[in-house]
């Protein structure tokens, strides 16, 4: 073999490896976590005025990840089920990626 043949395998398998690195990275885990759910880690008031919005002061909801961490949630990513014009004791509801989580409250004049 000569010199010109030699260079051409070894730019072969310089780019067959370096092929079977990048693909190999591929299917690597670099660390992406799972959800498992999501809770209410701080409560906001229990009591609530009838015909005002959810006074949401001191709410923390948490997602728990399969890792076993926990990070906090903006509440602008949460959906929250309230009726503010229904008087009495009521379940609000808090979804985050089709988990959810409740709190009761108690909503009067």
């Amino acid at each position: 073999m000569n010199m010109k043949n030699y260079s051409k395998v070894f730019v072969s398998i310089v780019l067959m490896v370096s092929m079977l690195v990048i693909f190999s990275a591929c299917d690597q885990d670099y660390g992406e976590r799972e959800i498992l759910g999501i809770e209410v880690y701080k409560q906001m008031p229990y009591n609530q005025k009838l015909g005002e919005d959810l006074k949401t002061t001191g709410l923390v909801i948490r997602a728990a990840w399969d890792d076993n961490s926990h990070t906090v949630i903006k509440l602008s990513d949460i959906t929250i089920s309230y009726d503010k014009n229904r008087p009495g004791q009521q379940l609000v509801n808090f979804n985050y990626l089709g988990y959810n989580c409740t709190q009761i409250v108690f909503v009067s004049a």
